[in-house]
């Protein structure tokens, strides 16, 4: 399985522009993003596809994933986009007091932020087991979820902080058994809300449209790191 789960990290990274040439659902323009200055990301999380996708937008990245105990925050029975946000700011305030005494760049962003898959009212976050993985894909079989993500970004230096949610629904068609069998054996599944990749190769045949974006549902929304880039600029601009 951890041979398994480097090869798909592997392909993300080195496909990740492809994937977007799936004609599935919108999605951000790369080269545009590229064309702008930039300031240096830190990205408190362990998620390979965020990283991929800040990658290619052309953001220097460090990586500070941030140990919190994620379950022991929010209610699963309220608002999903409140319960995101909510484990994003957690994610920022264990991550800021360090930061902020070893950063010495003015420019530097902690982003951080969480997902949930919301599938028949129920909100499903990063399964347990490949028991919990088995039964969350076959019960998107023939039926939809979404995807509720948060962006949570903190301006190191000023402690300044803006915060966003995105949310795209993925329609899928039958999932056969064998195609689970495979993806139960691919270990970044686990890392996944829901166990939801709808970007590995052997999913995406089976996806029948998606409303939204891709990379909302991979994880992080280029949209939203843009606007809020511009917000939290603002917002640092007028304490200055």
């Amino acid at each position: 399985r951890k041979k398994i789960n480097l090869l798909f990290s592997a392909f993300i990274f080195a496909n990740f522009g492809q994937l977007f040439a799936l004609n599935l659902a919108p999605h951000f323009d790369l080269k545009m993003a590229s064309n702008k200055s930039k300031p240096t990301i830190i990205l408190g999380s362990r998620s390979p596809t965020r990283f991929s996708i800040l990658k290619q937008m052309g953001f220097e990245i460090k990586v500070r994933p941030a140990d919190i105990d994620e379950y022991s925050i929010g209610d699963r029975s309220g608002d999903p986009e409140k319960l995101v946000q909510l484990i994003g700011h957690a994610k920022a305030e264990a991550l800021l007091p360090k930061l902020a005494k070893e950063v010495n760049d003015a420019s530097t962003l902690l982003l951080t932020g969480d997902q949930v898959v919301l599938h028949k009212g129920n909100v499903l976050e990063k399964p347990l087991n490949f028991d919990e993985v088995r039964k969350n894909i076959k019960s998107y079989c023939n039926d939809n979820c979404q995807t509720v993500g948060s962006i949570v970004l903190t301006h190191v230096k000023s402690g300044k902080r803006v915060a966003g949610t995105e949310t795209s629904t993925i329609y899928f068609k039958t999932i056969p058994d064998s195609v689970i069998d495979e993806l139960c054996k691919v270990e970044d599944v686990l890392w996944s809300a829901g166990g939801l990749i709808a970007e590995h190769p052997l999913v995406e045949p089976f996806v029948e449209k998606i409303d939204g974006t891709l990379e909302g549902i991979m994880g992080l929304c280029p949209n939203l790191v843009i606007q809020l880039m511009e917000e939290i600029k603002l917002a640092v601009e007028s304490d200055s």
